[in-house]
């Protein structure tokens, strides 16, 4: 004969064994107030103490011989809990913000990409028109006394060479 491996009970999610969990937990819970109740014995708070605890202790030692005998998700449940991290709500949070700021400057990365250009032009149409107004061009009138200037110049150049 060959030897087998037992059966494991197969579970979809650990959330299925942590309900199993506390609707047995429940149930407990109210048949132990239920006999408690019916025996007159609600006075006794110190009774109540002892009965849940020790309850309670059947019930973990119970559950933790059932852990070897579960499959969760196609694994063993040892591993399963191994290979899991319970969820960090404070990492969550840091990974929703760096994610919200990834997105902010990609939105303004874009949005550079299309002003800037565009502002570029314009500061050098507005460079171009002030060197264009800096430039100094001579008037008709003064341009002709300049060249009779200049020719005056030219002739008493001529007379002394």
């Amino acid at each position: 004969m060959e030897s087998q491996e037992p059966t494991r009970i197969v579970i979809e999610q650990e959330k299925d064994w942590i309900r199993v969990r506390q609707n047995l937990k429940s149930v407990v819970d109210s048949l132990v107030d239920e006999q408690l109740n019916q025996t007159g014995r609600n006075e006794n708070l110190e009774l109540r103490k002892q009965v849940t605890r020790r309850i309670q202790k059947i019930m973990e030692e119970t559950f933790s011989l059932a852990v070897p005998n579960l499959q969760v998700n196609g694994h063993n449940y040892e591993e399963y809990l191994e290979m899991t991290e319970p969820f960090d709500q404070a990492l969550d949070s840091k990974m929703f913000g760096l994610n919200a700021q990834k997105v902010e400057w990609a939105t303004n990365t874009a949005e550079r990409r299309k002003g800037v250009p565009k502002a570029i032009r314009e500061l050098e149409r507005q460079l171009e028109e002030m060197r264009h107004g800096m430039e100094w061009y001579p008037a008709d009138e003064e341009a002709e006394e300049e060249g009779e200037a200049k020719k005056a110049v030219g002739d008493e150049a001529e007379e002394t060479g």
